[in-house]
């Protein structure tokens, strides 16, 4: 691998995908459990629009962690294939791709905290 590429070490790439599934693992764990309990609730049907909101958001962060967790696996196997045999679709994976995942990270981490922040308002608002 050549020193001008701009990808992300391999040990560094292993602590943000572990680190990226937990978000993702967390951000699972209270949609699912969140989805339950607003079916079991009597008194959440005031503030179902913060519900829908988290939800809405922890998708989002779902979705962006896809996105993300697809780029740094697609930039490490055309980054590891020989020079002499890269294709347009190689530069094009290649270029700009640090900042692709900063802006995918970003708003995963906000979307994952707006939304937990919206499923719990909208659950300590029921109260």
């Amino acid at each position: 691998m050549s020193d001008d590429l701009p990808v992300i070490p391999a040990d560094l790439r292993k602590e943000f995908t572990d680190y990226y599934k937990w978000i993702v693992t967390l951000a699972t764990f209270v949609l699912t459990v969140s989805l339950s309990l607003s079916s079991v609730a009597k008194n959440v049907a005031h503030y179902k629009g913060w519900l829908i909101a988290g939800w809405i958001l922890l998708a989002t962060c779902i979705f962006f962690n896809w996105l993300l967790i697809k780029s740094m696996i697609g930039v490490a196997a055309a980054a590891s294939s020989p020079r002499e045999t890269w294709t347009k679709a190689h530069y094009r994976m290649l270029s700009g791709v640090l900042t692709r995942q900063k802006v995918y990270g970003n708003v995963q981490n906000a979307a994952f905290l707006l939304g937990v922040l919206c499923v719990g308002l909208g659950y300590a608002l029921s109260l």
